[in-house]
């Protein structure tokens, strides 16, 4: 696994969040992954501090079963508007239990390190040109 330090990569499909004491459960949308957790919107509030089992749907409709689960413990949770914007850490994520997730991490985080690498070569060819 590469270091990436803390970048993250958008990433927009459905979760079900369900408290890992079962005592509740709600639907959710991600919307940034690193290898160290993963931000989210829901409609009503989430606990700090507790442990999550995070289901994430790679297809948009749930009867197709095309899903990866992955735990957590939420870090914050704020209103944003008419939402909820809520941070969780990973606690389990592993290429070999969430591929999936993982691939996607990598790739997206890859993409990230190419994009800066070719920032810098154009400033400093611009910089070597007198732009």
């Amino acid at each position: 696994m590469r270091d990436f330090g803390s970048v993250r990569a958008s990433m927009m499909t459905r979760l079900t969040i369900e408290y890992t004491d079962h005592s509740d459960s709600f639907p959710a949308y991600s919307c940034n992954v690193s290898y160290g957790g993963m931000g989210f919107y829901s409609t009503g509030p989430v606990q700090s501090d507790r442990e999550v089992v995070i289901k994430i749907w790679y297809t948009p409709h749930t009867d197709l079963g095309l899903a990866e689960t992955v735990n957590g413990t939420v870090k914050w949770c704020k209103p944003i508007g008419q939402l909820y914007g809520a941070g969780v850490e990973f606690t389990g994520l592993h290429s070999n239990h969430q591929p999936l997730l993982y691939s996607y991490i990598e790739s997206a985080l890859e993409f990230h390190h190419v994009k800066l690498a070719g920032e810098k070569l154009t400033s400093a060819r611009s910089k070597r040109n007198g732009r």
